[in-house]
């Protein structure tokens, strides 16, 4: 690439997690009379908050819900770490890639990709399904599995060989992974749930037989007679004699199930069975947990008072081959009631956590949403986010203010170009202040509601004038700053496509003809990962004894253990950045033009209107609608307005493209051809000044006259003008204008429309 090693650094304006320390933190040491900053602070705050990754994004940043019980509101979930409440019960939960949630809402994506179903037709519950106790114990099922064939195989090996010590590692390992099925209360019960219902599913299909009382017990022969052995309160565990001294083996069962090794450097040989080793570390492992959990606030856990917890009962059966005796033993009616206890419980503390979590996680996925949509064949230019961790109002603060300014200044406005940031990201700016009729609970009940009044936590949207603000004062860093409006169903692509767009460009008017608006992009609309009406999540439904005895679970959907999510969205800012990051690596370009691109050349000048290049450069993003209706394009065909993405369904090469796509790319700067002016523009002229000044030291008047000569930098890019990613196309051009000691002006021109750029010349 050479001078200009990149052009997609982006920052995002926004913060992500509290607890880490933000931009303005690390500079909290810096010198107040100081213009910049040392390339040591810089340093310092790249390796704070620069990402490169969406997995480097969630290592550095750790998202995190807080959550603490209360004893009368049970299981309350918090954004920012709760204030008042002892250090011991706050419970920090980090969303990384093995939350539930966010793999689900992963998965939704994903699987609507690959169908290419729009949001009416998709099937979301299938999905969402997977928050169920069932799939957690489907889960634990496949772990219990791999843990007994570990098992088998250390019985295999020699005990002194090194394939041995491999096959005990791994088995310790998948015994390790059983924790976070056990070791906080909200994961032991999903874990004790989907075991209960385990149990009762086969009390159900034995209903299905016309099977009303349902005694599992032990058929033996004793006396010439068959009897059953019903299971006792306590009884031997079934596989093992617990209850002798001699613990020798009671059925032929245990001979085959026990895995045994012989230690052959004893005379006599030791016996190891290590599904009995298994059970005993787990249930170590929970005491140890458990330990844990009653030292943090100052109490002390007896694990033989305990031993015979249905709980500890429960996680110790779930993972290997020892019976829950207790559960056993336990009435059918007990268990329905215990199973229909536990699932209301989960349900709400469920519920409660989605409710909060919702926002943090529509900011991790619409992170993600910004690095995916950089999927070269070979990795080159990677787009990187500078996070700066602190909300608009903490941004916009005097001081604040100052030291962005400064850090701007330092890797903006110097010849070094390594750092420098490109593009920015303002989500959540306010839509509108017609805010919806809040009705009493009263009220809504008389007509009939059932739902939930509250639907979870919000944060107020950003006002376009903190967004003017600060777009005025970082306009001289000439960072295009991508943004959207408050992610509802009032900025989908359905409610675009059926109410056109007269309300963006409304609340984006105080943005035209300002020294800013070239900077300025509205991205529209927002995505949206889950609609609000289709976001009911079914956890299962209760369990009931009809009149004639049998076990069921309710069909009728007052049953049901459900809740709605109300909606998870993803910025269009975020997509927006993302693509338009990634189009700069001549790489990215390479794999979808093959031979039309010059490696040398960032896509700066890439138009991604122009001809078929916004089908060969689509978003990762499935589609969501059928399309917008020919007067919705009219309309924003005319208006030329705002960087506008697309649900149509088009055509390649004869194949079918169902992702969405870009349909305007422009900026709020008026073209002088009507409208508003496509964003390649700013980009490349921008990339013109910073190569000027690279190539001329600072702007000296002798070298800006070089660049000119017949062998400069300008005549170069003149002669490359067929390449998607040229500098210059054909039709374009850059001219000396008039100059003095002071001013050195440029004329360029991009397809016949021209304009003046003013160089201040480097008297030095």
């Amino acid at each position: 690439m050479g001078i200009i090693e990149q052009t997609n650094r982006t920052i995002l304006f926004d913060v992500v997690n509290p607890e880490v320390f933000n931009m303005f933190n690390i500079m909290s040491d810096v010198d107040e009379n100081s213009r910049s900053l040392t390339d040591e602070k810089v340093a310092e705050i790249n390796n704070a908050l620069l990402v490169n990754n969406f997995d480097e994004f969630l290592k550095k940043f750790q998202p995190t819900i807080y959550s603490y019980f209360d004893q009368e509101r049970g299981m309350v979930y918090e954004l920012t770490k709760p204030a008042g409440i002892p250090e011991p019960l706050v419970k920090k939960i980090v969303i990384d890639r093995n939350n539930t949630f966010l793999k689900m809402f992963i998965s939704i994506m994903d699987n609507k990709k690959a169908s290419g179903a729009t949001n009416a037709s998709f099937n979301y519950e299938k999905v969402t399904e997977m928050l169920a106790p069932h799939k957690t114990l489907k889960e634990i099922k496949k772990l219990k599995k791999d843990i007994a064939y570990l098992e088998n195989k250390n019985a295999e090996f020699e005990s002194d060989s090194p394939s041995k010590q491999d096959a005990v590692l791994k088995l310790k390992s998948k015994l390790d992974k059983t924790k976070k099925y056990y070791n906080e209360t909200a994961s032991q019960l999903t874990l004790m749930l989907g075991m209960i219902k385990d149990n009762l599913d086969t009390a159900v299909r034995a209903s299905e037989k016309g099977i009303t009382e349902f005694n599992p017990a032990l058929p033996v022969i004793e006396d010439a007679e068959i009897i059953a052995l019903e299971v006792s309160d306590k009884p031997k565990a079934l596989l093992t004699d617990k209850g002798g001294a001699s613990k020798e083996e009671s059925t032929e069962l245990a001979n085959t199930a026990k895995g045994e090794v012989a230690v052959t450097a004893a005379p006599k040989k030791e016996v190891i069975s290590y599904k009995d080793l298994s059970i005993s570390v787990i249930e170590e492992q929970y005491n140890e947990s458990m330990q844990t959990l009653y030292e943090s606030v100052g109490q002390e856990y007896d694990p033989e008072s305990s031993s015979a917890s249905l709980s500890k009962e429960l996680i110790v059966a779930a993972f290997t081959d020892k019976m829950p005796d207790k559960l056993m033993a336990m009435d059918i009616n007990d268990k329905v009631e215990l199973y229909n206890k536990y699932s209301a419980i989960n349900t709400l503390w469920q519920k409660s956590f989605i409710r909060t979590a919702k926002l943090l996680i529509e900011k991790i996925l619409s992170v993600k949403a910004f690095f995916d949509q950089y999927q070269p064949k070979s990795p080159m230019m990677r787009p990187s986010l500078l996070i700066v961790n602190a909300d608009m109002s903490e941004i916009l603060e005097e001081k604040n203010l100052e030291n962005l300014k400064k850090y701007l200044e330092t890797v903006n406005n110097k010849s070094d170009y390594s750092n420098t940031v490109w593009f920015g990201i303002v989500p959540n700016i306010e839509y509108s202040d017609d805010r919806e009729m809040d009705l009493d609970e009263d009220t809504m009940r008389q007509f009939g509601y059932t739902g939930d009044i509250y639907t979870g936590v919000s944060i107020m949207p950003t006002p376009m004038s903190d967004l003017q603000f600060l777009l005025d004062e970082i306009k001289d860093y000439r960072i295009q700053v991508f943004f959207s409006f408050e992610a509802s169903e009032d900025t989908t692509f359905l409610k675009l496509s059926t109410h056109g767009m007269d309300q963006y460009m409304e609340n984006t008017q105080e943005l035209e003809n300002s020294d800013y608006s070239r900077y300025a992009i509205p991205c529209l609309p927002n995505f949206t990962v889950i609609p609000s009406d289709k976001s009911r999540v079914v956890l299962g439904s209760k369990a009931i004894r009809t009149e004639d005895g049998k076990l069921e679970f309710s069909a009728d959907r007052d049953d049901f253990m459900k809740f709605w999510i109300y909606g998870v969205y993803i910025g269009a800012a975020y997509v927006a950045a993302g693509i338009v990051a990634a189009y700069q690596c001549p790489n990215f370009l390479t794999a979808r033009f093959g031979g039309k691109i010059k490696k040398e050349y960032p896509g700066v000048r890439f138009d991604i209107e122009a001809g078929d290049n916004a089908l060969y450069v689509t978003t990762t993003m499935p589609k969501e609608i059928a399309g917008y209706t020919a007067e919705t394009k009219n309309i924003i065909n005319e208006h030329k307005y705002g960087f506008v993405f697309s649900s149509d369904k088009n055509q390649l090469n004869g194949n079918s493209i169902n992702l969405i796509t870009v349909y305007k790319s422009r900026c709020m700067n008026e073209s002088k051809n009507g409208g508003f002016e496509s964003i390649f523009r700013e980009t490349t002229r921008t990339y013109l000044y910073r190569m000027i000044g690279a190539l001329t030291s600072d702007y000296k008047k002798d070298r800006i006259d070089r660049i000119f000569e017949s062998g400069g930098k300008v005549k170069e890019w003149q002669l490359s003008p067929n390449y998607v990613n040229s500098i210059l196309r054909e039709g374009d051009g850059i001219e000396k204008g008039d100059c003095n000691d002071t001013t050195y002006n440029i004329e360029i021109n991009f397809a016949g429309v021209s304009e003046n750029m003013e160089l201040q010349i480097n008297t030095d």
